[in-house]
């Protein structure tokens, strides 16, 4: 049996709006919707601690190095790695690009106020950036203390830091 009409089923405008559709029937490349797609990853791990008795953000010993392939490219970073604090005191960490505080300028991204002496505790920070650049960028973790010992990676636990390139 040859069919030579679609049937309407209720279209009384002739007109089909998503309403018209059901959930199933459309697919993301059927749709006007583009998301983002992961242009590239990379990760970088290692082991080892590092301590200082600085109330200014010092580096870590683990950085990522990332170059997106678009101005309009954006870049998740995240990192975990343990801190821990000798004394009653504030661990607070950040991420850099190159020179920048992707943080706030003195509360970072992680803040243990837990106020108890000799606090351990895993440190897990993720950003979206959107650098608008197509040159090399370094992603670096910093942290400082109040003034007495806080140590990064205190058991030199591993540490993970992954950049993926978010494509526009």
């Amino acid at each position: 049996m040859a069919v030579t009409t679609i049937p309407t089923a209720g279209i009384t405008d002739a007109t089909i709006v998503t309403a018209d559709l059901a959930d199933d029937a459309v697919t993301a490349a059927k749709a006007a919707f583009s998301p983002g797609k992961i242009g590239q990853v990379v990760q970088v791990s290692g082991n080892g601690g590092t301590s200082t008795t600085s109330t200014s953000f010092v580096a870590a010993p683990i950085a990522v190095t990332i170059t997106p392939s678009a101005t309009s490219s954006r870049i998740y970073v995240s990192i975990g790695f343990n801190n821990y604090t000798a004394s009653d005191q504030e661990f607070i960490a950040t991420i850099y690009r190159g020179s920048t505080n992707l943080g706030d300028s003195s509360d970072g991204f992680f803040k243990d106020q837990s106020r108890v002496q000799y606090s351990k505790n895993f440190v897990y920070m993720q950003y979206v950036d959107s650098p608008s650049s197509t040159s090399a960028l370094e992603y670096k973790v910093y942290f400082k203390g109040e003034g007495q010992s806080v140590v990064a990676n205190q058991d030199a636990a591993d540490w993970a830091f992954i950049a993926m390139e978010i494509l526009a």
